[in-house]
C-alpha cells in the first residue's frame, strides 16, 4: 500500500492524546500539582492503570489515577474519570470526577 494513512496509528495517537489531556485537566485541580505522579498513558502489555474509551469520533472517556500530595503533606492516590473532546488541535474538558 502506498500513499495511504494508517488509521490504527491515528487512533492510537488520539487515545494517548486524550489521556495526556485528561491528566493536564486533572493536574489543574490538585492542591500540589508539582507532586503529581500519573499512571502512564503509553500502553504496556498487561497494565490496566489507564482506560481510554472512544465515546464518539472526537470524544473520549479516560479513567486513571494520580498520586499526589494532599493538604497534610501525605501522598494519596486519587482515581478520576474525565471526558475530553478534541477539535482543531485543542482539547476541551467536558467533565471530570
Amino acid at each position: 500500500m502506498s500513499g495511504g494513512s494508517n488509521p490504527t496509528k491515528s487512533l492510537g495517537e488520539d487515545l494517548i492524546g486524550a489521556c495526556v489531556a485528561a491528566q493536564m485537566f486533572m493536574e489543574r485541580r490538585l492542591r500540589s500539582p508539582s507532586t503529581a505522579d500519573f499512571a502512564s498513558c503509553a500502553p504496556r502489555a498487561g497494565e490496566t492503570d489507564v482506560e481510554v474509551l472512544t465515546r464518539s469520533p472526537y470524544r473520549y472517556r479516560v479513567t486513571s489515577y494520580v498520586d499526589a500530595e494532599n493538604a497534610f503533606g501525605g501522598i494519596v492516590r486519587e482515581q478520576f474519570t474525565a471526558e475530553v473532546e478534541s477539535g482543531g488541535g485543542d482539547w476541551t474538558l467536558r467533565s471530570i470526577q
